[in-house]
């Protein structure tokens, strides 16, 4: 775990509204997942920066138990072309915590991430957070992700 600052950038993809209330976003968030992939979005997003996909967490009404955007995508270097139906989003420049999550990309340990970071005392800014899947991430024995949170 460490902090960093990051530039500004944009990614392009799909978004819902969401909560972490009655476990809404365990049911909305892997439904998105499956929308993203099974349309194969990532290869179709255009200006791509690499294979990554951003995940994103964002219009926070208040607090991470309150409403929220979730936004799946991938960071591109222009807006000229947002395919019908992907929307964009900027993620702005702002000194973010990182946590890294290595042990393998099922639900439970990126829950246990986020569980982690919900307890923790961070001063969280509620801006844009979002989480990385490495494009290694496509294989289980390599598979890498890192949590951003804006602090």
């Amino acid at each position: 775990m460490n902090n960093t600052r990051l530039p500004e950038f944009y990614l392009i993809g799909i978004k819902i509204q969401t909560s972490n209330q009655n476990g809404q976003a365990m049911k909305d968030i892997p439904a998105l997942w499956e929308q993203f992939m099974q349309a194969d979005m990532p290869n179709i997003i255009p200006n791509k920066v690499d294979q990554n996909i951003y995940c994103a967490y964002t219009d926070y009404e208040s607090d991470w138990q309150a409403p929220y955007t979730c936004f799946l995508g991938c960071k591109v270097n222009s807006l000229d072309e947002i395919p019908e139906g992907m929307h964009s989003l900027l993620v702005p420049a702002s000194d973010y915590f990182v946590k890294k999550v290595e042990q393998g990309l099922s639900g439970e340990i990126i829950g246990n991430a986020w569980n982690e970071i919900w307890q923790s005392d961070l001063k969280r800014r509620y801006t844009v957070d979002f989480e990385v899947y490495y494009e290694e991430s496509n294989q289980p024995d390599q598979a890498k992700l890192e949590i951003y949170i804006a602090i």
